[in-house]
């Protein structure tokens, strides 16, 4: 009604454990967003409303039945440009795309971590609503996240023969949620993500990912995959990954 979209979300676990913390728990979210589109641009606000009960079996200390209400707002707005490749019969088109989140600061030390972890970076995480799955953290959040992409799409069937993205988040504060054991994320920003994607043929696509850190100065992450969609659904995947991890010196034998 009145052009608002309106979703909402319930789950209930039973986790059982012999010797770490177990119980129930319950997880409500609602969420209502305003999407103002046409043919060039979107604009698209939004408000969403988590809710987690628990009743837990622990023997810590902490409490048995923690809550956790929490508010956040978004506003993801894009533009649309559209250019006609004559010689090739192709559109290309330049999408840069804006996404601000802003979800306040909720202690969550008293919460267990079932089934929850963070996501891994890349171009998608740019507009995720949250930096969790899972439902036993809600990350605190004052971001924008700024993406750019361009298509090479068939004029005859839509068919998108290309993909190339990048963007980056800009964060306002630090984020103070994390995970057991992890320290506070205070950068100012993330890596920047790009994506390339080539349709080689009707049934085989190349696709390339990278996380460039500009404070290092080298790549995080690379991958290379191939991809092969065949008839009833058939999909074959073949992906080379690369992933830097800094090591500890290793101290001299003495």
């Amino acid at each position: 009604p009145g052009g608002f979209d309106f979703s909402s979300e319930s789950e209930w676990v039973s986790f059982l454990h012999d010797s770490e913390v177990d119980g129930d728990r319950l997880h409500l979210g609602v969420k209502l967003e305003r999407p103002i589109e046409g043919a060039g641009y979107f604009v698209r606000p939004g408000v969403r409303l988590s809710h987690t009960d628990y009743d837990l079996n622990r023997r810590d200390g902490l409490s048995t039945g923690p809550t956790r209400s929490l508010p956040s707002a978004h506003l993801d707005a894009g533009l649309i440009f559209e250019k006609t490749l004559k010689k090739s019969g192709n559109i290309q088109t330049l999408e840069p795309r804006f996404y601000y989140l802003h979800t306040p600061f909720r202690n969550q030390t008293d919460i267990p971590v079932f089934d929850t972890t963070e996501y891994e970076f890349g171009f998608d995480q740019l507009f995720r609503n949250d930096r969790f799955s899972g439902t036993d953290r809600i990350g605190d959040a004052d971001r924008l996240s700024v993406g750019l992409t361009t298509r090479i799409l068939d004029l005859k069937d839509g068919d998108e023969k290309l993909r190339a993205s990048l963007g980056r988040i800009f964060y306002f504060k630090d984020r103070r949620v994390v995970l057991p054991g992890e320290l506070v994320e205070r950068e100012e920003s993330s890596e920047v993500a790009a994506e390339l994607k080539i349709g080689l043929s009707d049934r085989w696509n190349a696709i390339a990912s990278a996380l460039w850190d500009t404070h290092d100065d080298h790549t995080e992450k690379n991958s290379i995959q191939l991809q092969y969609r065949g008839k009833n659904d058939f999909l074959m995947n073949m992906t080379y990954r690369y992933r830097r991890r800094d090591l500890e010196p290793i101290d001299p034998l003495t």
